[in-house]
């Protein structure tokens, strides 16, 4: 744990003997915000809508989950978490607000509400997306996750349940990338004071979504396993189904690691052949022959979305459009 976090953990074990914790749900307050309604679970932790005091400003307010407060890890990644938000600018990343300990109970993090509906939900539903709606979407998914990869930050749990759809007014839709709940920090400096919080054979993660590295050791996973990730976004954005899907979590994995993926053009033949030169790229199973990084994927994205653009024409192609519906993170 880092020297920081350590000391933050103590000095909630001080805090939790003087004082009652709080019970958190609707009209409980944190800080200068009034808990409304829950409005999401996680692994690692409860989310909550919540209004400021004075301004009426509607926010989300992440708390670690209850069962989690007295686990020294647990809470690590979460003071970890909102250090890298903190980090990250990208307008493609949901935004921090604030972060704080709730007196004698767990650490929480303020964060801008969004609307719309996450990805994963949007292909339950419809199925495959309009190509140029996909290209879009993983491109702007890109962006967040190549500003944090130059930042030394890999996500580790890319799927499209962590990718958020906000409609905006001109009609547009923009992505925001959530939940750094996994993530892990590779450029450290002195400062940070920060060690491993990953025990060596631990396996985290969304089977679908994960890289072999990930699946055989979760530790040694770098910028490429997000750019694996990121690839099986886009497939199944594309083709309305998992490069690797299997009937369990487990066969998965075998596929994952020893068998090939099916060709996006035998699915679609009307995909340009540069896209499937893109998925064979991003689905090498070294991860040394894939791209190096999101910004090199995001690039190869949009040179793709070009040549779909060039090969029909622009009123042909139908957009998506998201409905709001008030959620983030969790």
């Amino acid at each position: 744990m880092a020297d920081g976090d350590a000391g933050f953990a103590h000095q909630r074990e001080e805090t939790t003997m003087r004082i009652p914790a709080i019970r958190v749900g609707p009209g409980a307050r944190i800080g200068d915000w009034i808990i409304r309604d829950e409005i999401g679970r996680g692994g690692n932790g409860v989310v909550y809508e919540a209004i400021h005091l004075a301004r009426s400003e509607r926010v989300a307010i992440k708390v670690l989950a209850q069962e989690l407060v007295d686990d020294g890890v647990a809470l690590a990644r979460f003071l970890r978490e909102a250090r890298m938000l903190a980090r990250l600018s990208s307008p493609h990343v949901v935004r921090p607000i604030d972060v704080g300990m709730i007196p004698g109970g767990a650490p929480y993090i303020v964060m801008e509400l969004l609307e719309g509906h996450d990805l994963a939900s949007i292909v339950d539903r419809l199925g495959a997306v309009p190509l140029d709606d996909a290209l879009d979407w993983i491109a702007q998914a890109c962006d967040a996750i190549g500003e944090a990869h130059s930042a030394g930050i890999v996500h580790r749990d890319l799927t499209l349940a962590n990718l958020w759809a906000v409609p905006q007014r001109s009609g547009s839709t923009t992505i925001k990338v959530l939940d750094f709940g996994l993530a892990k920090q590779t450029k450290i400096s002195p400062s940070d004071g920060q060690t491993s919080l990953t025990l060596a054979g631990s396996v985290f993660g969304t089977p679908y979504f994960m890289p072999p590295e990930q699946i055989l050791e979760l530790a040694t996973v770098d910028a490429r396993g997000d750019v694996w990730s990121l690839g099986v976004c886009l497939y199944r954005l594309v083709l309305g189904v998992y490069p690797f899907g299997a009937e369990s979590p487990s066969s998965t994995c075998l596929r994952v690691i020893a068998c090939d993926y099916p060709s996006p053009r035998e699915v679609r033949p009307d995909l340009p052949v540069m896209l499937e030169e893109l998925f064979a790229r991003c689905f090498q199973k070294r991860p040394e022959h894939r791209f190096r990084d999101a910004r090199a994927l995001g690039i190869a994205i949009a040179r793709a979305r070009r040549r779909a653009l060039s090969m029909r024409a622009p009123s042909t192609l139908t957009r998506i459009h998201v409905a709001p519906n008030l959620r983030t993170e969790d």
